[in-house]
């Protein structure tokens, strides 16, 4: 598991990175008379883009945890008394049939006990509602994984917030601002009413700027938190699970808080909301074993006899699975 320790070194370099270069205010704001219908306001400036070496580091930090996952893909196959193929990994789908199709049809996993298929089953972001999918640490991992194999990946200064107070000589106060999204060099973050503008008109402003990615499911978080979001949900939640199959393993592959100053609290509400869910997971999973284990027991026999492989009852799995979801196409088991 060395890839999470390493990733772990990556995250701690890119915050003492990421630091000095907020401190450096890579942003300025403007005040002009006119940013669309005559109205006076603000425009955001960048003056300093974040260097390339921050995508390089996450691109590292991605690079590492999602090779680890695969290491424990490799693992479970090998704690079973299998080989692994060159097709093995940890599959990260959307959707229970796409997760089958993966593990299976696929040969991601072929070579699995049934434990650890469902280990990995449980964890996957289909166990969650599709309305959060994009906020499930394993499919922004995908996302993110994905894209710096191909480019590295971007990084931009934002203002997660920017407040400006406008106060008239007579005493009068407007406030405007700017929440969300992306902020782009010459993006209007305040507008002032047309009548309100005075010369002597005073202005107060404070902005919060972050380095976060641009587009995708981690759009709307902070990158460092967002990593690291990513890495706590694999000590919390994958590592103890597959420690149950593969014996003890280093604590400093658990939980790991590395003094960053990640959304704490709503992390732990998040963790606490998974955990429900796959408990509930499992006692489903129960439930359908107990239905499935007279049938089992009798083709165990016929099946180790022509030299079974897990894989093979993996995909009686996956056509049961299918009939009950309602596809037709297929026979039932």
């Amino acid at each position: 598991m060395a890839k999470l320790q390493r990733a772990d070194a990556h995250l701690i370099l890119l915050y003492e990175k990421v630091g000095p270069y907020l401190h450096a205010s890579p942003y300025a704001l403007a005040v002009t008379c006119d940013v669309g219908n005559g109205e006076p306001g603000i425009v955001f400036h960048v003056r300093q883009q974040p260097p390339l070496e921050f995508s390089a580091i996450a691109g590292d930090i991605v690079h590492n945890i999602r090779s680890a996952l695969d290491y424990i893909a490799h693992e479970l196959i090998q704690a079973n008394g299998f080989s692994t193929i060159k097709r093995t990994q940890f599959p990260i789908c959307a959707s229970a049939r796409d997760f089958d199709n993966e593990a299976i049809n696929q040969g991601r996993l072929n070579g699995i006990s049934l434990r650890g298929y469902q280990t990995i089953d449980a964890v996957q972001p289909h166990q969650v509602e599709a309305s959060k999918l994009p906020d499930h640490p394993l499919w922004q991992l995908q996302y993110l994984s994905n894209r710096d194999k191909h480019q590295a990946l971007a990084l931009t200064a934002i203002g997660a917030s920017v407040n400006v107070r406008f106060t008239h000589p007579n005493g009068n106060q407007v406030s405007s601002g700017y929440v969300g999204g992306p902020l782009k060099d010459g993006t209007i973050v305040a507008r002032m009413p047309v009548e309100f503008f005075h010369p002597q008109i005073k202005t107060e402003g404070r902005i919060s700027c972050q380095v976060t990615f641009p587009e995708g499911p981690v759009r709307a978080y902070e990158a460092i938190n967002a990593l690291q979001r990513i890495r706590e949900f694999v000590g919390v939640i994958i590592i103890p699970a597959v420690e149950r199959l593969l014996g003890p393993l280093p604590d400093s592959l658990k939980f790991a808080y590395h003094g960053l100053p990640p959304a704490v609290m709503a992390l732990v509400r998040y963790l606490k909301l998974t955990n429900s869910r796959l408990r509930r997971g499992r006692t489903h999973l129960r439930q359908d074993n107990r239905k499935r284990n007279a049938g089992r027991r009798r083709a165990s026999a016929d099946r180790h006899s022509n030299g079974f492989r897990s894989g093979l009852f993996l995909h009686d799995l996956y056509v049961e699975r299918r009939w009950r979801h309602g596809d037709n196409s297929i026979e039932q088991p």
